[in-house]
């Protein structure tokens, strides 16, 4: 694709484009409507007389008193102050940085997660640099000028820039630093973007800015070098006056303008986003793209009525109307209580002395002379007493407004009161500008974010002091050593319980949990020495502690606290399990006994019957060799054996058995009756024993049989 040069004709349209928009801007309904009440109440706040109301018959000067009340001068003061309070604690660090670092492994949980000790020190030492920058360039008073801007008119304009300033460091020597600054503009120098598509909630201000302020040549020459400065077109600055508000000066008028470019050509517009341009006295002479990927604008304000309406509106803007009453009613009050200590007389002109002396004169002791009737008529004109009546009511209505009373503007309370009285106090005081607090806070977010980036890109090596506890003093930053990604948390006093209350709480908190023993164990108290020193407002406070110096040291004692925690855990765990295993041995020792009894039981009646089986074959042996005997001599010619001998042995020998066998029998049910009872407790022991067959031992499960 064929690349498209941007000619000088094309850089005198968008010249031409800027004047015309800030024209355009000027004379938008909603910036006539708000120009007319910042007029009105800059010079309420500046204490201005309204004018003359009415001159004497003289014509010789006003006598009408010409006073402008400072109550808004004063709610200005209070309500910049507790905007400040509330943003920078005394004793401790505004925000906090949280940076993101490489994981690394944990070789007892597995899982990757950064090193909790680097990832203090890398927040700390972020946080104590920028914190550096903002101390060198007066961060706090930059951001009080924009408060104030705030207040008296509704809205504030930032803009995000880099500095450079003659800086003293190392205690000794002179050197140029710069650094990203916050830089404040007057609303009257700055118009914001009219379209209605530009809600300007966001944290990066998405409409285009133009911004006003005016340097002499030589600066303007002397700064204009480098990117984006258009060298022949500095020739063509004229030398004018220009008007800054209400005051003339030479200085050139720099227009800035802050936003999308479009350029209108016929063979296809040229679309510049994001773009910086600068006019000096209606000459173009720089445009560049933002160094940042977003406008370098902030823009934001107290509280805004119509979505339509860019600009915002404050307190102080809406009691102008009763600040203008009030200081009427103040002039008129002073006019009546005049009135009455010297009012106007009515004399005869026929008397010469009252001609020649203008009448009476009103002075304490005077005498004055008279030749005729001495007739004078004092004229009662005025009555303070309704103009008082309706002062107090005025000044009641902006105290309530404004929040702010005389205990709050230094005097001290008519009647005493309790601490809970006067903390309660404090608090509905505070309320009027805790929401506007929380903007401001996004907006001091934005910068932030804004610093860190132009930090990345610019910073070379920065020298900083370190409060960060158990940090050295002196330390210097690189561009190398800054995280890429960094989250920014605003964190204040804490609201709207300020500095002391949220320190006494705190203690009050720690006092309770150490006296308790579920919660003494979980204190760290290093840590909370630490804090209670930095609140009573010790930098360093890990001096005063007689803590190990040796990190590694601190991290030996508390392992072996641990160590020595968990031994005693499992001692008592040991100790439960070698109870249990003590009642399951002697269960195990009662079914062992009882087996060996049954198994001695078995044998002997083994052995009985044994014995009786080799008797009863003993018997049937001998009667056996009887028969023989006697078949024998039946056979062989001997003397016949008869029945009757026959039968009567058979007799005896059946006698024998039934005797023997009935012996055998109840021997048998003995030892039957003896094995069922044995059998019983067996499975009673065994019964009791099956309940519980495992038990673990040091994390291992062991059977029981």
């Amino acid at each position: 694709m064929k690349k498209r040069r941007i000619s000088q004709k094309d850089w005198s349209s968008v010249q031409e484009f800027i004047i015309q928009e800030k024209k355009s801007r000027e004379k938008d309904k909603f910036r006539k409507v708000h120009e007319d009440i910042w007029r009105e109440v800059d010079r309420q706040v500046k204490m201005e007389p309204a004018g003359v109301s009415k001159k004497d018959i003289n014509d010789d000067g006003d006598w009408h008193n010409q006073i402008e009340l400072g109550e808004l001068a004063k709610a200005s003061e209070v309500l910049s102050a507790d905007v400040r309070r509330l943003l920078f604690p005394a004793s401790r660090a505004w925000f906090e940085a949280h940076s993101e670092l490489p994981s690394e492994l944990d070789e007892e949980t597995g899982e990757r997660a950064p090193d909790a000790k680097m990832q203090r020190r890398i927040d700390g030492r972020v946080r104590a640099f920028m914190g550096q920058q903002h101390s060198d360039f007066g961060l706090k008073a930059r951001v009080d000028l924009s408060v104030k801007e705030a207040l008296h008119h509704g809205s504030l304009v930032v803009e995000v820039m880099e500095d450079h300033q003659m800086m003293v460091t190392d205690g000794a020597g002179v050197q140029s630093l710069h650094a990203p600054v916050w830089q404040p503009h007057s609303m009257w120098n700055c118009y914001p973007d009219p379209s209605p598509n530009v809600i300007g909630t966001n944290m990066i201000y998405n409409g285009s800015m133009i911004i006003c302020d005016y340097i002499p040549m030589h600066k303007l020459k002397a700064g204009a070098k480098g990117d984006g400065w258009m060298a022949s077109q500095i020739s063509k600055i004229k030398i004018r006056k220009n008007k800054n508000k209400d005051v003339e000066t030479e200085d050139v008028e720099r227009i800035k303008y802050y936003g999308d470019i479009v350029i209108k050509r016929n063979d296809g517009d040229i679309y510049l986003p994001n773009s910086k341009v600068i006019l000096a006295n209606g000459i173009i002479v720089y445009y560049s793209p933002v160094d940042l990927p977003f406008p370098p604008i902030i823009y934001l304000g107290y509280e805004r009525l119509d979505v339509r309406d860019p600009y915002y509106t404050s307190p102080i803007i809406k009691l102008s109307p009763m600040q203008k009453m009030v200081s009427r009613l103040a002039n008129k009050y002073l006019d009546a209580v005049d009135l009455e200590n010297e009012p106007p007389i009515v004399y005869d002109g026929s008397d010469p002395n009252f001609v020649q002396s203008g009448g009476p004169v009103i002075a304490p002791g005077e005498k004055t002379p008279t030749r005729g009737s001495a007739k004078y008529e004092v004229i009662t004109v005025g009555n303070s007493a309704s103009a008082l009546q309706g002062l107090q009511l005025g000044l009641q209505q902006i105290s309530e407004g404004s929040s702010v009373d005389s205990i709050r503007a230094g005097s001290g309370a008519s009647v005493e009161k309790t601490k809970f009285e006067v903390s309660k106090t404090e608090q509905r005081s505070e309320i009027r500008v805790v929401d506007f607090v929380d903007k401001l806070e996004f907006g001091l977010k934005t910068f932030l974010y804004m610093q860190h980036v132009l930090n990345k890109k610019n910073v070379e090596r920065y020298p900083f002091y370190n409060a960060e506890m158990d940090a050295p003093d002196f330390e210097w930053m690189a561009k190398k050593e800054l995280p890429e990604n960094i989250h920014f948390e605003i964190v204040g006093a804490k609201g709207i319980l300020g500095e002391e209350e949220r320190t006494s709480k705190t203690m009050a908190v720690t006092a309770f949990a150490s006296q308790n023993p579920l919660f003494a164990e979980l204190l760290k108290p290093v840590e909370l020495l630490k804090e209670a020193y930095q609140d009573a407002g010790n930098k360093n406070p890990e001096r005063f502690i007689n803590a190990p110096d040796n990190e590694m040291e601190a991290k030996i004692q508390q392992l072996m606290q641990q160590v020595q925690e968990q031994a005693q855990q499992a001692i008592e765990q040991y100790e439960g399990q070698i109870h249990e295993l003590q009642k399951q041995l002697d269960i195990q020792k009662a079914v062992n006994e009882a087996k060996v009894v049954e198994a001695q039981m078995k044998s002997r009646s083994q052995i009985e019957t044994s014995q009786f089986k080799a008797e009863l074959q003993g018997e049937l042996d001998v009667l056996k060799a009887q028969l023989d005997a006697a078949k024998t001599m039946n056979q062989g010619g001997g003397r016949e054996v008869s029945f009757k001998e026959v039968g009567q042995v058979v007799a005896s020998m059946e006698k024998l058995l039934e005797g023997q066998e009935a012996t055998l029998n109840a021997g048998n049910k003995e030892l039957n009756d003896r094995l069922e009872a044995m059998n019983n407790a067996i499975s009673g022991l065994l019964e009791k024993a099956s309940k519980k067959k495992t038990v673990k031992i040091n994390g291992k499960t062991i059977e029981v049989e």
